[in-house]
């Protein structure tokens, strides 16, 4: 065996044709996409709440309103008729 040989066959340099990446930078960059997924999924959960939120607050917004014009047009009445006379 000629030392050629010996160096070409040597096995530290020598990669396995399917892995490119050494385990550890494997597992590394697994635990990142497990991190990004699990902060994809707080970020949905933390929009879906405040969609919720801000949907109630709507309605809140929409019952002051009506709220808001009724007390008006009570006032408009009373102004229209002050003694609260409905008989004419």
């Amino acid at each position: 065996m000629s030392l050629r040989s010996v160096i070409q066959k040597d096995p530290l340099k020598e990669t396995p044709k399917n892995d490119n990446q050494s385990p550890e930078v494997t597992s590394k960059a697994a635990t990142i996409d497990n991190e990004a997924k699990e902060s994809t999924k707080k970020l949905i959960e933390k929009l879906l709440v405040a969609l919720i939120n801000v949907s109630a607050k709507e309605d809140l917004v929409k019952q002051h309103a009506k709220v808001a014009e009724e007390a008006v047009a009570g006032v408009a009445e009373q102004s229209a008729d002050p003694d609260g006379d409905t008989d004419e």
